[in-house]
């Protein structure tokens, strides 16, 4: 399959954050103010799969909510070596009398010591089963080892209100204790990304240790993709080298890419990917998700992409609307999609006329009939010819065309990236030269009137417009590509 040089490639950076484990601090008050206590509940860690310069994080959390707790001191300490540094540090936005972080952290980078302090009217009465905060490190050396952390907890309690704000806290109480995180590697799923190629593709990478790695040599490591209602028959990927990232400039250096394509109808589809080690399910590399969830926490973390990500969902959900394929589950569902005034889409799709035919066929029997799109989990154009014997026709023509039935062949022209739906990719054979764009077809189904029902040519209708915004809004993401921004990553 012929693939553009550009990609059009969107990955979130450290998005699964569910697969790092942690430990949780759990704060439990009564309910009198007089007789409340603390406990804190610490629960052991283990890190596996790990990379150097991963993060991952340590969170505070209240076991209930604890609307009567004004105030706290919290003192993490930890051995100091080159295992673990320190990076970050989050706050609930729900504490919001939290404002400068300069007034409630205290770090001590020589001495692997951490002071996280609050103060404030009270705790939001929506923060039920909350985080409090959460307290990031990175690992920076390649060690298995255990990693303690000390934890005391003290001043947990209530702050006197005096007429020029906050006094003294009245109430305090410390408990202490020691969580050894056990940091460790195996077999997990790193991450997942989505690339807007000539298809959709959802990319899973996945760390192997190293005795995994002789299981892939010895042919005994599969990846399978399972996807929901899926008809199609995907067999097992088998593991091999082929797979392992090696560029030590990518940021996925290391890991192992899995990308299976979907439909634009499938965008609403639960996708679950895993390794299959010696015949047995690796449970720590499963992940389901789908491209709706993932296009949302993009829409949220980066709203300036809301163009691309958009036209891609009102084009999925259109051609779900069309094909009659998960409508009760539509890509486009609530993303208040804004398109285009439709007297100017029309004015700018008017430019896109039909096929361009030049030169006359130069083989007796042979007949082009008309061009066309498909769309699966790419958009294809396909050009008809009826062909009377085809023992007349070279090798190197019939190498190219693919029987559809009796008489009628087709060329079929693959990797058209979205931003290239304009583009007339020409075609030269039988003497002909044939230049047709999936903006052709578009322009050609606008004002599709061919069905039986107003409603079902309305949905015709829509495919068209769907395919131009969709057109558009990639069209203007290259030229307006941005190389960095925080906590994402967009290339091509």
């Amino acid at each position: 399959m012929k693939k553009s040089a550009k990609i059009l490639y969107i990955a979130l950076v450290a998005f699964i954050t569910l697969i790092v484990a942690t430990f949780v601090v759990v704060a439990v008050v009564g309910n009198m103010r007089n007789t409340a206590t603390t406990q804190i509940v610490c629960e052991n860690v283990n890190i596996g799969g790990f990379k150097v310069d991963e993060t991952f994080e340590v969170p505070f959390k209240f076991e209930q909510n604890n609307i009567d707790i004004e105030c706290g001191m919290i003192t993490l300490t930890w051995n100091k070596d080159e295992k673990v540094e320190f990076c970050s540090i989050s706050i609930n936005p729900d504490l919001e009398y939290l404002v400068d972080m300069s007034d409630v952290c205290e770090y001590d980078k020589d001495n692997g010591k951490l002071v996280i302090k609050w103060m404030g009217t009270s705790i939001s009465s929506d923060l039920t089963e909350g985080d409090l905060f959460s307290v990031g490190f990175i690992i920076t050396d390649e060690v298995e080892a255990d990693f303690d952390i000390d934890v005391e907890v003290n001043n947990i309690g209530y702050v006197t209100n005096t007429d020029d704000g906050y006094d003294s806290m009245d109430y305090s109480e410390s408990v202490a204790c020691t969580e050894s995180i056990n940091i460790y590697k195996a077999d997990r799923l790193y991450e997942y990304s989505l690339s807007l190629d000539s298809s959709m593709v959802l990319n899973y990478y996945v760390y192997f240790t190293e005795e995994t790695e002789a299981q892939i040599e010895a042919g005994n490591v599969d990846f399978k993709f399972e996807i929901e209602g899926d008809r199609r028959n995907r067999g097992n990927i088998e593991v091999t080298s082929e797979h392992k990232v090696t560029k030590e400039d990518d940021r996925y250096y290391g890991m192992y890419k899995f990308a299976v394509p979907l439909y634009a109808t499938e965008m609403t589809v639960p996708v679950t990917g895993y390794a299959i080690i010696n015949g047995e399910k690796c449970d720590e590399t499963e992940y389901t998700t789908t491209i709706r969830e993932y296009a949302d926490i993009v829409l949220e973390m980066s709203p300036k992409y809301a163009d691309i990500i958009n036209s891609m969902l009102n084009y999925g959900g259109k051609s779900q609307v069309y094909f009659g394929t998960n409508i009760n589950d539509l890509a486009d569902k609530g993303i208040n999609f804004v398109g285009s005034d439709k007297e100017i889409a029309d004015k700018h799709l008017e430019k896109f006329t039909k096929a361009s035919k030049t030169g006359e066929v130069n083989v007796q029997g042979v007949t082009y009939k008309y061009s066309t799109i498909v769309l699966f989990n790419e958009i294809v154009i396909r050009h008809y010819f009826d062909i009377e014997d085809t023992s007349i026709i070279s090798a190197d023509d019939m190498a190219k065309l693919t029987l559809k039935s009796g008489k009628t062949y087709y060329y079929e022209t693959e990797g058209i990236m979205p931003n290239e739906y304009a583009d007339q990719k020409p075609v030269e054979i039988f003497g002909l030269t044939i230049k047709y764009s999936v903006m052709n077809y578009a322009n050609g189904i606008k004002n599709y009137s061919g069905a039986s029902t107003a409603e079902e040519n309305n949905k015709v209708q829509a495919v068209a417009y769907a395919l131009y915004e969709y057109y558009k809004a990639t069209s203007g993401y290259v030229e307006n590509f941005i190389p960095e921004m925080p906590d994402m990553e967009i290339g091509m």
